[in-house]
């Protein structure tokens, strides 16, 4: 054997192992790498994205909301404007693959920071939270997306200071413009 088939066969296995020791197969070198947020509990809460007017139990306008997916498609970022008030808010909502729950920041003009933590049941997105007002008191809430097969999606926005009795904050009919 020559000196340029050993280099050449020195060569291979050194890359051999290096792929190996980086945990892949010798063919997974090849493929594309996978995004971080490309798993289907990624796009359980997709149901939510798009243009939306959005309606009170009344039949009112309540407002309008733009949702899309941001940041390589690891965060799902809404924007909130209520039809009657110069009020709006945003949140952002996470995946997190350790805790196996969604997280959702909620802020708006009125100063508020809630953050929420949840997961999805069936048609159904749930979330639980709780805030700490600048008087001490604390305030439970619990939040609920629901995909309706019309494609409507219902928000109901709830709080209690026991966790006996709630009181509906917002209860929204999502219908897309």
């Amino acid at each position: 054997m020559n000196s340029g088939m050993r280099r050449h066969k020195r060569w291979a296995l050194k890359l051999y192992l290096s792929i190996a020791l980086a945990g892949l197969s010798p063919h997974a070198a090849a493929e594309e790498p996978r995004a971080p947020c490309s798993t289907p509990a990624h796009d359980e809460f997709d149901f939510w994205i798009g243009e939306w007017e959005v309606s009170a139990p009344d039949g009112k306008q309540a407002g309008t909301n733009h949702i899309e997916k941001i940041l390589g498609d690891c965060v799902i970022f809404e924007n909130w404007q209520s039809a009657n008030s110069g009020y709006s808010g945003k949140s952002f909502n996470t995946y997190d693959v350790l805790t196996q729950t969604w997280n959702q920041v909620w802020v708006d003009t009125a100063g508020s920071t809630i953050h929420f933590s949840g997961m999805r049941k069936d048609n159904v997105m749930e979330m639980t939270g709780t805030h700490v007002t600048q008087n001490g008191t604390v305030v439970h809430y619990r939040m609920s997306y629901t995909s309706n097969a019309d494609g409507t999606v219902r928000q109901l926005w709830q709080q209690s200071l026991d966790r006996q009795t709630w009181e509906t904050l917002f209860d929204g009919l999502y219908k897309r413009k």
